[in-house]
């Protein structure tokens, strides 16, 4: 019986010991290095951010946009990288931009002229995901001024379909913040370089609720 218990004994204590040994080949530890040392993880994060970027298009007079609220634009002018564009459904109603920058904008009730960037205007003829722009800058309204904080990202791609058709779409948003108040206000623009503009906008600013339009019919020239 004594040569029984200790036999039993040393099994259960083999048992337990084969159990504590860890099985490395169960949960193999993912290999994020390549040959040369470099981490596969950041390389191909790298470069994704290297395809994720957009210039902005040489816009032609004459050239339009309509959208799903009625909204429209039409292109009325063209002086170097500086484009006016002039509301369809609100022909008061005009802005211009430089690259995707804006400039000036004459709204209903007021009049806006950007006299102060942290940065130079050129900066908003390319954006890119692994190059974020942000900036400040002072605009007039009505000679009352405003100081904002802005920065234009890009976030991705997407393909997305709207009444105008389906368009392959750089996903850009735009935020800027008051540093006086508490104002904010955004645009995710789905833009399309076929198209030259957005196929759909999310947009807010200040206290009012989210919205969006998305692209019914368009007319755009090719760029010689």
């Amino acid at each position: 019986m004594g040569f029984n218990r200790v036999f039993m004994l040393s099994m259960a204590l083999l048992l337990v010991g084969a159990c504590s040994i860890p099985n490395d080949k169960l949960r193999p530890v993912p290999n994020a290095i390549d040959q040369n040392g470099q981490s596969k993880i950041t390389e191909q994060s790298e470069k994704l951010a290297e395809q994720l970027s957009v210039t902005a298009p040489s816009w032609k007079k004459g050239e339009e946009w309509q959208y799903s609220d009625g909204y429209g634009l039409h292109v009325t002018g063209v002086k170097g990288n500086i484009t006016v564009f002039q509301r369809t459904d609100d022909p008061k109603q005009w802005f211009s931009r430089y690259g995707f920058l804006r400039e000036e904008a004459q709204s209903r009730d007021a009049f806006r002229k950007v006299v102060y960037r942290s940065v130079p205007p050129s900066r908003g003829l390319q954006l890119s995901a692994n190059n974020g722009l942000v900036f400040t800058r002072e605009y007039l309204v009505d000679k009352q001024l405003r100081v904002h904080r802005t920065s234009w990202v890009v976030e991705g791609r997407e393909t997305i379909t709207v009444p105008a058709g389906q368009y392959d779409c750089i996903v850009i948003v735009m935020r800027t913040r008051s540093l006086r108040s508490g104002w904010k206000g955004f645009e995710r623009w789905w833009y399309s370089p076929k198209l030259k503009h957005y196929a759909r906008i999310e947009y807010k600013y200040g206290g009012n609720q989210i919205s969006s339009r998305v692209l019914v019919s368009y007319k755009t020239m090719n760029t010689p």
